[in-house]
């Protein structure tokens, strides 16, 4: 019995060591598994002499810990110097994500449609059907974003983000082009370009 026991007691060690190692072999798995958010926000939009307010909606599809995709759709409306526009976009992005303990930094760019008008007045705005001076809708569009997650809780996360984007209308046909000259005109950095700042937050839909 005496020369048993120090091989029992081995034995019983290693069956108490094993689950632990079990769950760190698991954290692997936990790191590869897909997490798909529902993503939604306000903004302060701003193009070169314009400001206004937007919002977000979106989707975001986590590739395990360090890889995003994200589906956009954005819509803000402006006013300043050149008196009304409005923007809006369809923008599908590929994010690298940097975790820091309950902190996220997201970097990502993505490629898709974007739509930027510019009206005399509120009232051509508001008019049925829209009255616009000039517009480049579902011209093919690119952004980059800048992102900072914060986890509340078990399924909700709530975000800060920048980002910048604009249309793509040299080399290419596509899109309706409304403005002077049946809208061959290319229309100038400050009507094509916008960016935003985004607060919000987004809700877990599938668990890992």
């Amino acid at each position: 019995m005496r020369t048993a026991l120090p091989r029992v007691l081995a034995l019983v060690l290693c069956l108490s060591a094993w689950p632990s190692a079990t769950r760190a072999d698991d954290r692997p798995s936990a790191v590869s598994a897909m997490q798909l958010d529902l993503v939604g926000g306000i903004a302060a939009i701003e193009a070169p002499g314009e400001v206004g307010l937007a919002f977000a909606l979106g989707a975001r599809l986590a590739l395990g810990r360090y890889t995003a995709l994200r589906f956009d759709i954005g819509y803000g409306v402006l006013g300043g110097s050149r008196s009304l526009e409005d923007r809006w976009w369809l923008i599908p992005s590929f994010a690298v994500v940097i975790p820091i303990e309950r902190l996220r930094i997201e970097l990502g760019v993505g490629v898709g449609f974007a739509t930027s008008s510019g009206y005399t007045d509120f009232d051509a705005f508001v008019r049925a059907p829209f009255d616009d001076d000039w517009a480049y809708q579902l011209i093919p569009a690119a952004r980059g974003h800048a992102a900072f997650w914060l986890e509340l809780g078990a399924d909700v996360d709530a975000y800060a983000q920048l980002d910048a984007g604009g249309l793509i209308v040299e080399g290419n046909t596509l899109g309706l082009r409304v403005g002077p000259n049946q809208g061959t005109e290319i229309p100038s950095a400050a009507q094509r370009v916008w960016s935003t700042l985004t607060v919000g937050t987004s809700i877990r839909l599938d668990g890992p």
